[in-house]
Formats: C-alpha cells, sequence, structure tokens
C-alpha cells in the first residue's frame, strides 16, 4: 500500500517466492493518468519469476460516480500490464459494474488478447452485441469523446479538489499558483486540474472534439450517450476557461483593461461545472443497465 511504498523492495525480498502478491496504492493505481502505473521494482520482481497483480480502477475515479467510455484509456493500461507480464488485475468500478460495463468488458478484452482489436473495433463490437442504432456512429462517438475523457479525469478533474494538494484551484488562482499545463506534484500523485493535458494545442483540440461527440451523441438520440458527452464538455469547457483566466490574474487581480475578457471566462468556467453537474445527474438517471438501482447521494 501507499505506507510501504519507500520499502516494497525490501518487503517482496522478504516474502516467500511462491507467494501471490497484489500491488496496491490509493494514488499510483487508483488514477486514470495516462503514465506507467507498474513500478520498476515490481517489474523486477516479474522477471525474477514472483506473481505480481495490480488493484486498480476501471472507472474515471474510485470515489466519484462519473461517465467513462473509455476504450483508449483500458486499452492503454491493459497493454502495459500484458507487456510487463503481470499475472492479474482487480478492477474497481464505482458505483457498481453496470455503471461502468464497456470498461469491464475492455478489460477482459484487452487483458486476455492485447494485441488484439483496436479501441474502435472494440467500440464497434460493443455496438454490434448491444443491438445499437448505428454502431459505426458510436465508434466514432467513442474514438472522440474517449480521448478527451480520458485527459480530464487522468488529470483528476474535477474530483482532485478533495485532496489537500496542491489545493483548491480557486485559492491557486488567486494566489498566481496554478501549475503549468502537463504539470504534477509528489511524483505524479496529484495531478489536478491538467496534468494530462500538455499543450495550449491539445486543450483547444479536445474543445473542438468534445462539441463534435455532442453531435454524434444526438444525432443517434440516446439519452445516456448525449448526457455523457455534456459531462465531459462541461468539464473541459471549465479547463479552458480556467487556462485563458491563468494568464490574467496576476498578484489576485485582473487589470482593468482584461476585466471584460475575465468576466466571459469566469462566466464559461461556471456554465461548463454547471452544465457538467446537470448532464451527470441526467446520466445516472439514464443508465437502463442499472435498471433502476440508485447510487446514493
Amino acid at each position: 500500500s501507499e505506507e510501504t511504498e519507500r520499502s516494497n523492495p525490501r518487503v517482496l525480498a522478504e516474502l516467500p517466492r511462491d507467494l501471490r502478491v497484489w500491488y496496491y496504492h490509493s494514488l499510483f493505481t487508483y488514477n486514470s493518468s495516462e503514465s506507467p502505473m507498474i513500478r520498476p521494482y515490481l517489474v523486477d520482481a516479474i522477471t525474477k519469476g514472483r506473481w505480481i497483480g495490480v488493484c486498480l480502477n476501471l472507472c474515471a475515479a474510485v470515489g466519484f460516480n462519473e461517465p467513462f467510455t473509455g476504450a483508449h484509456f483500458i486499452h492503454y493500461r491493459m497493454n502495459e500490464f500484458v507487456n510487463k507480464k503481470l499475472s492479474g488485475i482487480m478492477g474497481y468500478a464505482t458505483p457498481r459494474v453496470c455503471a461502468v460495463e464497456f470498461n469491464v468488458e475492455a478489460a477482459a478484452e484487452w487483458s486476455w488478447n492485447a494485441k488484439g482489436r483496436s479501441p474502435r473495433e472494440f467500440a464497434l463490437s460493443w455496438a454490434v452485441r448491444n443491438r445499437l442504432n448505428d454502431p459505426e456512429k458510436f465508434a466514432d462517438w467513442s474514438d472522440t469523446i474517449g480521448p478527451v475523457a480520458w485527459d480530464v479525469y487522468g488529470s483528476e478533474w474535477p474530483s482532485g479538489q478533495k485532496r489537500k494538494r496542491p489545493g483548491r484551484v480557486a485559492s491557486l488562482l488567486k494566489e498566481g499558483k496554478v501549475p503549468a499545463l502537463g504539470a504534477s506534484v509528489s511524483d505524479g500523485a496529484f495531478r489536478i486540474p491538467w496534468s494530462d493535458i500538455k499543450t495550449p494545442g491539445q486543450l483547444n483540440r479536445n474543445v473542438v472534439q468534445a462539441e463534435r461527440a455532442v453531435r454524434l451523441a444526438r444525432e443517434m438520440d440516446d439519452e445516456t450517450l448525449i448526457q455523457e458527452s455534456l459531462t465531459v464538455q462541461g468539464y473541459i469547457h471549465s479547463l479552458k476557461a480556467l487556462w485563458e483566466l491563468k494568464q490574467l490574474v496576476r498578484a489576485g487581480a485582473v487589470a482593468e483593461t482584461n476585466r471584460p475578457a475575465a468576466r466571459r471566462w469566469f462566466k464559461m468556467y461556471i456554465d461548463g461545472l454547471q452544465q457538467s453537474k446537470t448532464a451527470q445527474r441526467a446520466w445516472e438517471a439514464s443508465l437502463a443497465a442499472c435498471n433502476g438501482r440508485h447510487f446514493g447521494a
């Protein structure tokens, strides 16, 4: 666990060789970041013949129920595990499997055959097997929304607001301490607000792709996909607005000449998060697979 992380190589050295070991860390294995999860000392243990498994999230975030059709995310994770010859995975699905069936099935697919179908091919087969009206359009939608959502959730946005590090974004903005794009804290343990978004170009492309995903979902007339798209779009709009505000706020203030622009970006920030809040609740309500079961507060 995280309490033993620094001494895990010594712990492994003391354990009997035939003992199965599951690796868990609440920050390093419960995250959606596009970064390697399996540490070098674990790879070394595997090459020496030890059985190693990992306990990870197959959803956006362990403590929060978020819509995430993440074929590209799961494909990335499972390929790392297969390439590093892990023996097992224990997947965490918040709030229950029926809310993230796509990702759970994708994990089964690529842990069994990592070099098989592409994320698009898997999404297409999912749509056919679930009798969606337009499988090709669903595959387009998956290819469009999946990478945007991965950037958002991989950056722990907005779930990282619950952590103490690096701090509340509002305070960081006022103090001029909002991290740079692509930055994280403490060996990648704290990623909010945009550690997986490396450049302004990537951020702007995400905004465009989110709009396209909403359009595709509406063309399919699927309420669950519409609300997922609106949730992710609201989040990426808020991050775009935050980035623009970061350029305008200096020493806790905005220059008089920049205040009209700041008002527009603050409105976009608030509107984006409100959109996500409304859509996320509608997404929960739309989940036919969960058959009316309640998720709680």
